[in-house]
């Protein structure tokens, strides 16, 4: 969310003129490596500081990477299509993942509401990904979970893009028509 909002706000004071950071595209691409070197440190903090104790380190590292990149996902398509309200957004989505994707409690001893939504939250998922790789791996669960997580990246990326390439257009053409209405 830090780095979704620190690009926000270049964005907004217009503090970068590098026409590929201003981009779509140059902004994903600097968030990625933002949040892949927090997902590294967090990664080594847990590993080497904490002790934690995975399957396999490697997978530990390359899942904290991953997920940093899906949820980065989320928040910059988010970010794209609706602006500075996606911030609001963010939050809500996140308290509402926090209690229903089963990482603290089992699922089961949730209410109802929360048993439906787990199922279209992408950190549901992400929990699952975390037990196999601090526990045991199993690959087919560890394939059908990321692939979850693959769609939650993409659809929320070309979502993003494409509701923000209309907005972008439908601001040309009022600007346009308001430019030509003064000019009569």
């Amino acid at each position: 969310m830090f780095v979704n909002i620190i690009l926000t706000l270049v964005d907004k004071f217009k503090l970068t003129e590098n026409k590929f950071l201003n981009s779509f595209i140059g902004k994903f691409i600097a968030g990625v490596a933002l949040v892949s070197v927090q997902a590294i440190i967090l990664a080594l903090s847990l590993n080497a500081g904490l002790g934690l104790d995975a399957v396999n380190t490697t997978y530990l590292y390359l899942n904290n990477i991953f997920t940093s990149l899906v949820f980065f996902s989320v928040m910059y398509g988010l970010s794209a299509a609706f602006g500075i309200m996606s911030t609001p957004i963010s939050f809500v989505l996140l308290i509402l993942q926090l209690s229903s994707c089963a990482g603290t409690f089992p699922i089961e001893t949730a209410p109802l509401f929360y048993r439906v939504v787990s199922k279209f939250i992408p950190m549901t998922y992400t929990v699952k990904v975390v037990r196999m790789i601090l526990s045991g791996i199993d690959h087919s669960g560890l394939m059908q979970n990321i692939s979850i997580l693959l769609t939650f990246m993409f659809t929320f990326l070309i979502g993003g893009f494409l509701i923000q390439t209309l907005r972008t257009k439908l601001s040309e053409k009022f600007a346009s028509k308001k430019t030509a209405e003064e000019a009569a």
